[in-house]
């Protein structure tokens, strides 16, 4: 009798390991968009953009630094959008990633009241409040219903559209940061050009004003040493943003191919994929973290 249990067991255990296909590769195109997703340093700079402009203004400014202002309030309310997206997508990929490698998958239990509270306070619009309710939804449900493997295709249908949209929303954010620093370059320079016009004996000095050569030569060099911060940002948002569009490209190409997840062809491409996203992030996180 024990001998015939422990076969049974056995039989059992080789049917489950069958029926679990080898998706290492979406499991880790999962976790490295998650670890993406996750990284928020650039979206932070892209809300205090305003008020790091402003210092490139002068007091008599009244004009530009009022619109500066402005901009800056109008930033610092997306604050809770772009939390609530990385959280989404952070989320959501870290369940790809569980649900890939056939295991059960956590989710944040504070997701879903936060994208309520900020609809409430108005501080997200509806498209995308049902976007985020819908992720949120999914996690809640693969979570408490124990998703496994065999349901993945399930998963990666209802995540699709409001994934993409979520992706979108986050994107077009990004590239206002990218805007942002060219819009800061133009009045870093002015305000230096300024300055150093003011120390220097060369006719644009304003009038009543003291010559201090030595003073323009340290306002210079310290325009020198910073002016190249810029182009680093700049490449560190446009690395980012090739993360982000790798990662909704990936996942449409997961929906349309969801009934055929262990196909060679797409395991070749999602492995692919994944190398895109290593080297954008690896790329982003060196250039953001030396400017």
């Amino acid at each position: 009798m024990h001998k015939h249990l422990t076969v049974l067991v056995y039989a059992i255990a080789l049917a489950l390991l069958a029926g679990c296909a080898n998706l290492a590769e979406i499991q880790e195109f999962g976790k490295l968009s998650a670890d993406s997703a996750g990284y928020t340093r650039l979206t932070d700079e892209y809300l205090t953009a305003p008020e790091q402009q402003k210092k490139y203004t002068l007091a008599s400014e009244t004009d530009a630094r009022a619109t500066l202002d402005r901009l800056g309030k109008e930033r610092l309310q997306q604050a809770e959008q772009l939390k609530l997206y990385h959280r989404a997508i952070e989320g959501y990929m870290t369940a790809l990633a569980d649900l890939a490698g056939d295991q059960v998958t956590a989710y944040d239990k504070e997701l879903g009241g936060l994208v309520d509270s900020a609809a409430k306070g108005s501080l997200i619009a509806k498209d995308e409040t049902a976007s985020l309710k819908a992720i949120s939804g999914l996690l809640a449900d693969a979570a408490t219903d124990y998703y496994r493997q065999r349901r993945l295709h399930e998963v990666i249908e209802r995540a699709n559209a409001p994934l993409q949209e979520i992706l979108r929303h986050l994107t077009a954010m990004v590239e206002g940061y990218s805007a942002a620093i060219e819009d800061e370059r133009a009045a870093f320079t002015a305000y230096y050009r300024l300055l150093i016009a003011t120390a220097r004996e060369n006719g644009q000095r304003p009038p009543g004003t003291m010559r201090e050569p030595a003073a323009a030569q340290l306002i210079s060099d310290t325009f020198d040493a910073q002016a190249p911060s810029f182009d680093t940002r700049k490449k560190a948002v446009n690395a980012y943003l090739k993360t982000l569009k790798t990662i909704a490209e990936a996942h449409q190409n997961l929906y349309d191919n969801r009934d055929s997840l262990s196909n060679d062809n797409l395991l070749a491409a999602i492995k692919n994929y994944s190398k895109r996203i290593r080297d954008s992030y690896k790329a982003f996180h060196q250039l953001a973290g030396n400017n």
